[in-house]
């Protein structure tokens, strides 16, 4: 779809993969939402830059006959196209990603959170509040439980900012943090009954939603004299980690790494990027930033990069044999 969240989750899912991928079978992540107006400009060329790293196809997804500037400039990067189109046809993964846990993040008011299982501890993060009309609210920040995608469909269970326009819609996605909870069945259901609250692994990382079966993981024990809500054993609890950056890399025929660094967060956020994160041991590399066409320089040990909102730098990186002024071949338009 043409959201933020639905466009990192493939990714995501799609990276799992990576080892299978070579000249011959490519994994396909779906076509490009670039320029369906769903999305900032800055989140387009996030988007578009890991379909280029990933190796995916990349098949054009708007329409046409109706195309900003932005969009164009976006789609016809012939420096990124390069990268996707590199005979090595090696798919880069991600290799690192820099978490924030509130509140030493400089925010006012956390917007986000995972769920987790962790033994019961009388915190903040496992209360929980059953609200008039349905929406479960979590004492960590005016939170609220939510599945990120289609309600007929389930989807990934976590913790965003109350929505205030809980109303009846068609629209059954309108209706994402609205709930039941069965004080007979022990299940937190969704408003509509389709799907319920279920733990997917035992590892207690991923909660979703799915079709209710009266198994263990979706039995709910929900206490109003300490505002908790149980299952086997354990408390269901709102841990304010955020992943904010990423980092993916891989090699390219020419000897050359490409980098991709991102920014998850709403924010402006300072990223420092060694050598030794991609196993290399350079002395000195050559930096060009392929989103704006333009040669950072030489960089010794490291190099710092300042992203925006939702910003990415594709970058290529390649270590100098002692010329100084060693930089990268452009690709013919």
């Amino acid at each position: 779809m043409d959201n933020w969240k639905s466009m990192l989750n493939i990714i995501d899912q799609n990276n799992k993969w990576y080892k299978y991928e070579d000249p011959g079978g490519w994994h396909d992540p779906d076509k490009l939402e670039v320029g369906n107006g769903g999305m900032t400009t800055n989140k387009y060329r996030t988007h578009f830059s890991l379909w280029a790293i990933s190796k995916a196809p990349l098949l054009i997804g708007c329409d046409v006959t109706n195309i900003t500037k932005d969009t164009w400039d976006i789609l016809t990067n012939p420096e990124v196209i390069t990268v996707n189109q590199d005979k090595l046809g090696e798919q880069r993964r991600k290799i690192k990603v820099t978490n924030l846990t509130y509140p030493n993040n400089n925010l006012n008011k956390l917007e986000q959170s995972i769920l987790k299982l962790f033994e019961c501890n009388g915190n903040k993060e496992q209360k929980g509040y059953i609200r008039d009309g349905g929406s479960i609210w979590n004492n960590n920040e005016d939170l609220c439980i939510e599945v990120i995608t289609g309600l007929k469909r389930g989807g990934q269970v976590l913790t965003y900012k109350c929505k205030n326009n809980l109303k009846v819609s068609k629209d059954p996605d309108s209706l994402r943090q609205k709930w039941i909870y069965s004080t007979e069945n022990k299940t937190i259901i969704t408003e509509n009954k389709f799907k319920c609250v279920s733990l997917h692994n035992s590892d207690n990382l991923i909660f979703g939603t799915h079709e209710c079966e009266g198994i263990e993981s979706q039995n709910w024990e929900y206490n109003e004299k300490d505002n908790t809500f149980k299952s086997m054993g354990k408390c269901l609890s709102s841990q304010c980690i955020f992943e904010q950056t990423e980092l993916w890399s891989g090699n390219l025929s020419d000897g050359s790494m490409a980098v991709l660094l991102f920014n998850k967060a709403t924010f402006q956020f300072v990223v420092y990027i060694t050598w030794k994160e991609f196993s290399v041991n350079y002395i000195k590399a050559s930096i060009r930033d392929l989103w704006s066409k333009k040669d950072f320089g030489n960089f010794q040990v490291s190099k710092k990069v300042i992203l925006q909102s939702h910003e990415s730098q594709l970058l290529k990186v390649r270590e100098l044999n002692g010329t100084e002024n060693d930089t990268y071949p452009r690709p013919k338009p």
